[in-house]
């Protein structure tokens, strides 16, 4: 039960940061990627540089970073709520998991 409660807590925290737009970079590399998102580009997403700059390559590389955002395009297209929600829930699942890990701590060192 209280694990259920802090993830409900998680995620109504950061809930009304579902409805904002993107910010920094995330436009550049989401919205002004035109293979965004398509199910052809999955190769070419995860071995090209993060985002071009102008018509120059960045030197950054993120596969992790980058997949996650072609899945969440693929999923539910280039607007930032689709972005901001699978953010929030990934937060909320984290916060979960810490949760259970430290209550299975606990009942290991109540078990000796």
């Amino acid at each position: 039960m209280k694990g259920r409660v802090i993830f409900v807590l998680a995620f109504a925290i950061y809930f009304v940061s579902i409805f904002g737009g993107f910010v920094q970079d995330d436009v550049r590399v989401v919205s002004g990627d035109p293979e965004m998102g398509k199910v052809s580009a999955l190769v070419s997403t995860l071995i090209r540089p993060y985002y071009y700059l102008d018509g120059n390559e960045s030197s950054v590389y993120r596969p992790v970073t980058s997949f996650s955002f072609y899945l969440n395009a693929l999923i539910s297209g280039k607007g930032a709520w689709g972005f901001r929600l699978g953010n929030v829930l990934i937060y909320a699942w984290v916060c979960w998991l810490v949760y259970r890990v430290m209550e299975e701590l606990e009942n290991s060192k109540r078990r000796k």
